[in-house]
Order: C-alpha cells, then structure tokens, then sequence
C-alpha cells in the first residue's frame, strides 16, 4: 500500500468522495477535463493459483481530450499520473498512479484512444546474457544496466528477501530468451514476483513479505463480492530438476505444492546449496495461508499487488479473513476490482499443468553444430597491482574431442598513476596457466579502454569437465570493470553445458606431531630406582619400536619398560 496520511485513509472508505487525476504526456500537462475515460489493469499470479516468478505487464487504457499533440507522435510517449483524493479539511493529498509507455493511439469520435504499459514492457527484448554469476541484486542491476529500467528497490531490501544473500549461478542451456523471463526466475528465486512501483520502477516482492495494510467490513464493499470455502495450504514445492525430474521440497501440512518449474537459478552449485535454496521457498509457500477472493470496492487506488487485507462481515461471515491481492482492474471515478487466488486443499493428487508439460521433455544436449557458450559480469570488478584478479570463470564440456574457441572483451576505466598503465590477462585451463598473456598499456589521456582478446583450445577431450578462467593485474594503480563490462563467449562443435562447482571446502585439522624420541601419553609412575633402574654408561641399543629423547637422557623399550641414564 502507497503510504498514504490518516484522513486519506477515512476518506478511501467514505461512499461519497471527491477524487482527481493528473499528470503528463510527455511535456504535456493533463488533468480530470481531459480525461474521458481510465482504466488500469494488473496482477501477479495466474488465475487458477498462487504461483511464483510472474513478471505481468501493467496496462492502462485512457481516452484524451483536448489534449494539444498531433497525430502520429502518440506512440512512445511517456505518460505520468497522480490520483488525488479531497480530505476533509478540503485539501487534495496526491499519490504517484504509474508511469507508462503509449504503445497505440487510435483516434476516435470521443477522443484518442491509447494504450500503454508500465516499465516491465522494457524488459521484453532478447536476453543477451546466458552465463553469469552473481546476487539477486547484482543480477537485477545487471538487467536494469542493460534495458534502461530503473530499479525501485535497493540491495538492503533485495539481500532481507528469502535466497536475498545467495550467490547464485545462471548456466546454459536454458530458457531465458528475453530480460522479462530473466527477472521472472529472479523473482520465482525469492518466493514472490516482479512488478512496476507507483512511481514506475522495477521491483522484487516476496509473498513471504506481505503484510495485512487494510481491513473492509460488509458495509464497505460493494455487489460483486465472492470469498471461497476454504484457506490455501500450501505444503511446499516442486521443482523440475535437470538430472533427477521432479523434485518435492516439503515444508509441512498436508496441503498442495507451488510448481516453480525449472528455474534455471535453482539448478547450478552443490546439492546442499540448491537444497537449501529450495527449501527456502518450500517454507514462503507453507506460509501462504489466504482466502481466494473478489471483492468491489469504491475508487482506491493505493493498494499493491501482495498487500493482504482483512474482511469481515456479510458473506465473509464472523470470522475475519485474510486475503491477498494479486489482480488489480481500477476505473477512474468508479470502482476497483479485487482478486486473489489459491489452490484448495483438498484437491492435492496430481502434477501441476506446468510439472506435467516439463516432465515430458528429456535433457537436451547439443549433438553436432556449433555452441555458443557467452559469459557475463553481474557485479563490479576492481583490477589491482598486487595479485591477479578473476574476470572470467566459466566450465563446459564437449561430446567429442574438439576445438574451442574463446573470445573476449573487457571494457575498463583505469586511474592511472605513472605516465602509463600496462593491464595484463593470464589465461587458466584448469589450474594450468597459459603461457600467452595479452597485455596492453593505456597512457593518462585515455578513460576508458576496450581490451579485446582470443585464444584457441586444440583438441579439447571429451569426458572431462573443462575449466576457462581469465585473470588480470595492472602495473600500477586499479582499473575497474562494470557490471555488464565483461563479455566472453565460447565457440564449440558438440558442446555442453556443465555445473561450475562455486563452493568452498575448508579443511581442518589440528594434531600434535609424532616425533621420535617424545614422550607418548601421561607418565604417572613413581620414579624410584626400585621401579626404575638407574644405569650408567652408553645407552642400550634402541630398536625400531622403541623412542628415546633428543638428549638421551631416557628411553622407553618395546615392552614399556622406562629406563632412566644416570
């Protein structure tokens, strides 16, 4: 829910209501004359259950008039609007209603028709990342750098959602073809959906996030109202993993499962980390305990996609119960429509539609043709004069013994110390350091730099999980590297995909060493010469089972016997 004051509080719920609307056309102001008719559209989740990663288009519908731009310069405006509500006090408190893109004008008796989406439609352009390693957030500023959308949440509120703080790895094959599909699995990661802020930036919730920020009893709704029978109960997920099908994450109950297909972002890394990863968003689907719903209210736009509200009385019943949006359908000066969906319980048996369709797919592999295998940066590298530091880290295997090609480029902008600065590359194939190191050196005069490289595999085996790793270090002073500044890509025949191990093993061990000639254990015995002779002269010869100290003033034989030099 937009934060809103008090009073515009008690006056969303009044029956009567004085409300306004506002905003631009690209320079051009508008306000309530000109507007003839409004309608916003938006949700969440499909219609028939909750599901997480949706990434839906916001949509609005507006007929202008008298509004002073020709025709056919329409199309790729922007249009801002604010909704404003008089107070009691007749004041008029405003509130942000979306920014959007016109995508069509027609023009009609009444006035010109147009529609127009929010920024996620900016995201509907191919992908021209399929390999890259990195957070939630750092993912999501790589998308944002790479469409022109601006992000409306931060990396604080990315890292508090579930899986926020993972390090997690986008491998290929897979399915993401445009930004939208890749914010949607970035979404589907975190247990909640992508959606466009008021103010119309891009943003993550997390259905483990929502929050009750509103209650509405009967007198406050409208015809049309309908709440289901029963609550969901959600007992975890399904997945659909690369090597072993179908897998369930079980959180608790004995309810149904949220399918979160085969996202991509679940798939990479150890089995410990994809489990814990997993059963992260099996514990936000147990959490999701709401009442499938539609309700009518009068005009009040400030409501979000995930907020819950509490219902009460009439056909609720005396019970209050919890339901959360995820369809929004609002009218200008009319109503807004209400929904939220939910699986019921005791409806369980069974696949999903989604698990259903993925589990009739084998793997693919590439069997013959040429793969290309690309890679990167999802966050800021900085390139030091004291150690080589990693740009490139990429595994892939082949079917048959090959060539691989590598092609890289990395764009920085150095701060210069001397006269000049020399940044070099140092190519890894697998712990095995390459000797051929590009290097180039850049004078004060240049900002940034374009350092493009190539180097060829011979005779790549089969059956062996290959390992790519490009390094660099400067001469002198750093030189740092954007997100998205890195690009790489690996040409093969009959090339694959392989997971990239990205954990650490820490080993440990702590002993005392075995020395000969070091007393083993605790001697308590009392040393008296009854129990221990005392003996003068060389020292008797010691065999191998046998330790004498280093100053050879006692020995222990292979019987244990503890003899004392005199």
């Amino acid at each position: 829910m937009y934060p809103v004051s008090e009073a515009f509080k008690t006056a969303i719920k009044k029956a009567q209501r004085v409300e306004h609307i506002r905003g631009t056309v690209g320079s051009v102001s508008f306000d309530d004359s000109n507007i003839a008719s409004l309608t916003y559209s938006n949700r969440c989740s499909d219609t028939s259950d909750v599901t997480f990663g949706s990434a839906y288009i916001g949509q609005i519908e507006v007929t202008f008039i008298g509004l002073s731009i020709a025709r056919g310069a329409w199309r790729g405006q922007t249009i801002t609007l604010e909704y404003g509500l008089t107070l009691a006090d007749d004041s008029v408190e405003w509130i942000p209603s979306g920014v959007y893109t016109i995508a069509s004008a027609e023009w009609t008796d009444i006035g010109i028709a147009i529609t127009a989406y929010d920024c996620l439609a900016k995201l509907d352009i191919p992908a021209q990342i399929t390999n890259t390693v990195g957070t939630p957030y750092g993912m999501l500023s790589l998308i944002a750098s790479e469409t022109g959308v601006t992000l409306g949440i931060t990396q604080g509120e990315v890292e508090a959602l579930p899986n926020g703080t993972e390090n997690v790895t986008l491998a290929s094959p897979n399915d993401i073809t445009t930004y939208r599909d890749f914010v949607s699995w970035i979404a589907s990661m975190v247990g909640g959906f992508a959606t466009a802020t008021m103010e119309g930036e891009l943003t993550i919730r997390s259905f483990a996030d929502s929050e009750v920020v509103d209650q509405f009893s009967d007198r406050h709704r409208i015809q049309g109202s309908v709440f289901s029978d029963y609550s969901t109960d959600y007992s975890g997920i399904t997945i659909q993993d690369k090597d072993n099908g179908l897998q369930y994450y079980y959180a608790g109950g004995d309810g149904a499962y949220i399918s979160v297909g085969s996202n991509p972002l679940l798939q990479a890394d150890l089995q410990a980390t994809r489990d814990r990863q997993r059963q992260a968003l099996a514990d936000v689907a147990h959490g999701i305990t709401y009442t499938p719903f539609t309700i009518q209210l009068n005009n009040c736009p400030v409501y979000d996609l995930g907020d819950l509200l509490e219902l009460s009385g009439g056909i609720a019943g005396e019970d209050t119960l919890t339901c959360c949006i995820m369809s929004i359908e609002w009218t200008f000066k009319n109503t807004i429509s209400l929904q939220g969906y939910g699986a019921d319980p005791n409806l369980t048996a069974g696949k999903s539609k989604t698990d259903k369709a993925l589990s009739s797919i084998k793997k693919q592999t590439q069997d013959q043709g040429l793969t290309y295998y690309t890679f990167t940066n999802s966050e800021e590298i900085e390139i030091n004069d004291y150690e080589q530091t990693t740009l490139i880290d990429v595994e892939f295997a082949v079917n048959n013994p090959t060539t691989v090609m590598m092609f890289h480029e990395i764009k920085m902008l150095n701060d210069i110390i001397d006269d000049s600065q020399t940044v070099t590359l140092y190519f890894y194939h697998g712990d095995d350091l390459i000797n051929y190191q590009p290097a180039d050196t850049y004078s004060e005069d240049d900002e940034y730099h374009f350092f493009p490289s190539f180097y060829t595999l011979l005779n790549v085996q089969n059956g062996v999980t290959q390992r790519w790793r490009v390094k660099a270090q400067t001469s002198s002073g750093t030189a740092t590297v954007d997100i998205g500044d890195v690009q790489a890509t690996l040409v093969g025949q009959k090339m694959v995909a392989e997971d990239a191990f990205k954990g650490t093993i820490h080993v440990e061990d702590l002993y005392s060493p075995i020395m000969r000639g070091r007393i083993i254990g605790s001697l308590t015995d009392d040393m008296s010469p009854a129990d221990n002779p005392v003996i003068s002269g060389p020292i008797p010869p010691v065999t191998d089972n046998a330790l004498i100290n280093e100053n050879g003033d006692f020995i222990v034989t292979e019987n244990g016997d503890f003899i004392v030099k005199e």
